[in-house]
């Protein structure tokens, strides 16, 4: 692990940029990635647009923004704000002990200079902004189009190799030594092409006709080998994809493999350069790529942050999300359409008082809890994260079944934005309850009273009950008949089944369930959860009219309307096929 003493990105906090309503602050990590994750639509990318704005290519003082880009669509009375705070930059004018402290782009339509863009330092008043000192802290931005033809192209100016051409050139002309001897060497390649006959008389003739075709123009054409100027000493450098030791096009490429190698291309100049003032910001890094894919571009991406390399990154990716360093990931939501973008990002202390604060042991530490999460999270349950909602159960089996119970009821969770998480047993409920809700993630947890269970197995299951209920701030001496009156109890906080999942539906749907359960071991074994998904796929589908409901179906409506009120949506409840 590397930390790195040059110019750093401390902290980005925006104001009515976009999406961002009031003051949003995001802080960076040290050698770890930062990742934002949230739904499409939650504002992720405006945080990364609004940091592209202050540190990326274009210079921010010509920036005129568009309506849309104002929160609200409307300029009117808007004061948008990005402030950019750093470390390691010396003020320019040489004042001692005095550092650059942040980077403030404002932009106000009313005011007589609506565009502003300076800087702040700790102890000089000194704000004027220069491409120099602004340049000492880069920002490059990988975009979800990573067409690598192009960013392998001197196309433009802006491309990945053209950034890259013209950093080598400005480290390889700090030595005057050595662009004497690059000279030396040019000249002596230039003197050997024009022993080729017909390229003597092209460049002479090339010289003759522009002198002749341009009168009294200033410019002609002419041809250089020199490559000597403030940009050409690496232009004649080229990439190119190789198989078998030799040179292919890039039509040849898979998309998939085209994003592996922008991201290849992409990691090892920030490996280069990354000590050198660069922020390196990576539009969903999975794109394209199979699972596989993803885990190792992710263990590339923490191995450059490990090596102190500033990286960001947006994702939808499960495989990006590391919880073993709570403020590494910040959730980014928005709670309706019109509604602002809101973050989310815990520090450990915080996240141990959170957590706290809904029943978790004195024995959780900051140094402890990152590293406790990430060890019990799966995918799935990482997953969850991205989610609208998340509906808690036990495991796999309430989890496949549930989905389709419900989607045939009418309730389609995934239509709902509400995500499925098993979390491995009920010992393990509380503490996802705690972790989504410290994260402002509306849950539901759906548990097995164990009513069935004896001696020591009835009480681990009672005492992992009474720290779910306390999670969800209920008295934790209550216990599960206080709750249900039949095989299935739907409340507001929560649902339970009696005395399992199974149990419970076979209760309430009788032969029917009993002999799809045995159709599906003839297909399945003793693989309960496809058998369960089996028979939800395979009951007597409920009636259209909720009001002609058989017993069957009915105590599963208040469920999926309950589901459906938690991600903020409406159920019509009308029977799927």
């Amino acid at each position: 692990m590397v930390t790195i003493a040059g110019p750093r990105l401390k902290k980005v906090r925006i104001k009515n940029y976009r999406s961002i309503g009031e003051w949003i602050e995001i802080a960076l990590p040290t050698n770890a990635p930062l990742v934002l994750i949230g739904e499409n639509n939650a504002g992720k990318s405006n945080i990364v647009r609004a940091l592209t704005l202050v540190l990326g290519e274009m210079w921010p003082g010509n920036h005129n923004p568009e309506d849309h880009e104002f929160f609200g669509r409307s300029p009117e009375g808007i004061e948008m704000r990005i402030h950019v705070e750093v470390e390691g930059i010396a003020c320019p004018k040489g004042c001692n002990n005095s550092d650059v402290r942040q980077f403030i782009w404002k932009f106000c339509k009313d005011d007589d200079r609506p565009c502003e863009f300076r800087f702040e330092a700790t102890s000089c008043d000194h704000t004027y902004m220069s491409n120099e000192l602004r340049g000492q802290l880069a920002c490059m931005t990988v975009g979800i189009d990573r067409d690598l033809s192009w960013q392998l192209s001197y196309g433009s100016k802006w491309t990945t190799l053209s950034k890259l051409m013209r950093r080598f050139h400005a480290r390889l002309i700090e030595d005057e030594q050595r662009v004497e001897k690059l000279k030396g060497f040019y000249g002596d390649l230039v003197e050997t092409f024009y022993e080729v006959d017909e390229f003597k008389d092209f460049a002479d003739s090339l010289k003759a006709a522009t002198d002749d075709f341009g009168g009294n123009l200033p410019y002609g054409l002419d041809i250089d080998f020199s490559a000597y100027d403030a940009s050409n000493f690496f232009r004649s450098m080229r990439v190119f994809p190789h198989l078998d030791g030799q040179a292919r096009a890039y039509e040849e490429l898979g998309t998939g493999q085209e994003q592996v190698l922008a991201m290849a291309f992409t990691y090892a100049y920030a490996k280069a350069f990354g000590g050198d003032g660069l922020v390196l910001v990576v539009e969903e890094p999975e794109a394209h790529l199979h699972p596989l894919a993803q885990q190792w571009v992710a263990a590339k991406l923490q191995e450059l942050a490990l090596e102190g390399v500033q990286v960001i990154l947006t994702t939808h990716s499960p495989y990006f999300v590391n919880l073993s360093r709570p403020g590494t990931t910040v959730l980014v939501r928005k709670n309706g359409e019109g509604q602002a973008s809101t973050v989310v990002q815990l520090k450990p202390a915080e996240l141990v008082a959170a957590v706290q604060a809904m029943g978790a042991p004195e024995t959780v530490t900051a140094a402890s809890v990152g590293p406790f999460y990430e060890n019990s999270a799966t995918n799935e349950i990482k997953a969850g994260l991205f989610a609208r909602a998340c509906v808690l159960v036990e495991g796999p089996t309430e989890a496949m079944a549930l989905a389709e119970l419900l989607r045939r009821l009418g309730s389609d969770l995934v239509r709902l934005g509400v995500a499925l998480v098993p979390v491995g047993g009920i010992t393990n409920l509380a503490k996802w309850v705690r972790y989504f809700r410290a994260h402002d993630i509306p849950i539901y947890p759906i548990f097995d009273t164990d009513s069935a269970k004896t001696g020591q197995d009835a009480g681990k299951a009672r005492v992992a009950r009474q720290d779910l209920f306390g999670a969800l701030g209920l008295n934790s001496d209550l216990d599960w008949d206080d709750f249900v009156e039949g095989p299935i109890g739907v409340h507001a906080d929560f649902a339970v089944f009696d005395a399992d999942f199974e149990t419970a539906l076979r209760a309430r749907f009788g032969e029917e369930y009993v002999d799809l359960e045995a159709n599906g071991r003839e297909s399945f074994g003793n693989a309960k959860p496809l058998i369960a998904r089996h028979v939800a796929r395979s009951l007597t589908a409920p009636p259209e009219d909720p009001e002609q409901d058989p017993s069957a179906w009915d105590s599963l409506r208040p469920l999926g309307q309950r589901l459906a009120t938690l991600a903020g949506g409406t159920d019509s409840g009308a029977p799927a096929p």
